[in-house]
């Protein structure tokens, strides 16, 4: 019996631990500032100061295709939602945010976070999803399938062919990989980085559970 006490004690410390551990989510973009409704004939950029805790300022979208496409954030909606119906060819274009701080030049960090989360609420088709940072040779970037609703997480150790202490441009492209692709992003978030002397700690109470289970 009080094995068992002691084991639930530990589960619970060691979930708390956890959450402590991995810190809390830091917003990247809420969709929650700007509006816009680019298509196929119409705009197909637009500019939009948006506030963060990571000091970049600016969200700027881009967008084309062939065939029919719209990118829409209505007002309040909080969420971006963007639609691909086209002739696939060998020139793939697609959607991509950029984000800076004022004029492009002015650096800001990811420094400490270990990767980007992207919460879709719904998903149809594939694209694909990349992000480069700086002047990043596009070759480098790593490309992540979009193909279902839900959490994506984008780890940032995969651009580490640049500095995240000192980034004056981010862009975040989505190209589509089906004739038909829609998508409808709630947020990005950021997490950061475990603290090392508590996920030594959650070693610890990990092998003091083991050990309480053999005995």
């Amino acid at each position: 019996m009080k094995t068992n006490i002691r084991l639930q004690l530990l589960v619970a410390l060691l979930a708390a631990s956890a959450q402590c551990a991995f810190g809390a989510s830091v917003i990247f973009d809420s969709f929650s500032e700007g509006s816009f409704h680019l298509q196929n004939g119409g705009d197909n950029t637009h500019q939009t100061g948006i506030s963060s805790p990571l000091l970049l300022d600016t969200r700027s979208v881009y967008s084309g295709g062939n065939g029919t496409w719209s990118v829409i954030l209505a007002p309040g909606s909080g969420v971006l939602d963007y639609n691909v119906d086209e002739v696939l060819s060998t020139t793939r274009f697609g959607l991509t945010l950029d984000y800076t701080r004022g004029t492009y030049g002015q650096e800001w960090s990811l420094l400490g976070y270990d990767a980007l989360v992207f919460d879709f609420t719904n998903v149809v088709g594939e694209g694909l999803l990349a992000i480069f940072v700086n002047d990043q040779n596009v070759d480098e970037m790593v490309r992540v399938p979009v193909n279902s609703a839900g959490q994506l997480v984008y780890p940032l150790e995969d651009l580490a062919a640049s500095s995240l202490d000192s980034i004056s441009g981010m862009s975040i492209s989505f190209t589509p990989q089906t004739e038909t692709f829609s998508m409808s992003l709630n947020e990005i978030t950021v997490v950061p980085e475990p603290s090392v002397s508590v996920m030594l700690f959650l070693f610890a109470a990990v092998v003091a559970a083991k050990r309480g289970r053999e005995n």
